[in-house]
């Protein structure tokens, strides 16, 4: 199982140029500071996994490289896989 701290740095790192998504996965960082580690892919997975889903579905503004990169960290997913995600998940909220 990968290391769910540098898994997030690795994302926060990659999300220099998008100030919004890198503050909400540095607020997750501080909260895994307190969280056990058993339960940090279970607790804070979710809670990222919930900020980069909102994030694709936000279709009233387009999508940074930035969170591209940092889907494909967290997800382990191409980047082409990704972007057919991302179309879906707009198609399918409007």
């Amino acid at each position: 199982m990968r290391n769910f701290i540098e898994v997030l740095e690795a994302m926060i790192k990659q999300c220099e140029g998008n100030f919004e998504l890198k503050k909400k996965l540095e607020h997750v960082y501080v909260d895994s500071t307190f969280t056990a580690p058993e339960a940090l892919w279970d607790i804070r997975g979710r809670q990222v996994s919930d900020i980069l889903y909102n994030y694709a579905v936000a279709g009233d503004k387009p999508y940074s490289n930035d969170f591209l990169g940092a889907l494909c960290i967290f997800t382990e997913k191409p980047e082409t896989e990704l972007r057919q995600f991302i179309q879906t998940v707009r198609k399918e909220k409007k």
